[in-house]
């Protein structure tokens, strides 16, 4: 399961738009070995845009508004 959650304000202390979670066990330090389950987060006011395929979207979605 993939979720891409699109915030129109900026919500983390950096520059880049784009970041991906996955599960993660902090106390024994583990992360889950299958990619069953992604966050991302796309945050449409960052300057930082990795790849053009991430640049399309924005456009795509600065578009819909």
């Amino acid at each position: 399961m993939y979720s891409l959650n699109i915030l129109g304000y900026n919500h983390f202390d950096d520059d880049d738009a784009l970041r991906i979670f996955e599960l993660h066990d902090p106390e024994r330090k583990k992360r889950f070995e299958k990619r069953l389950l992604r966050l991302g987060y796309f945050e449409l006011k960052k300057p930082n845009i990795e790849t053009q395929n991430q640049k399309h979207w924005l456009i795509y979605l600065e578009v819909q508004k």
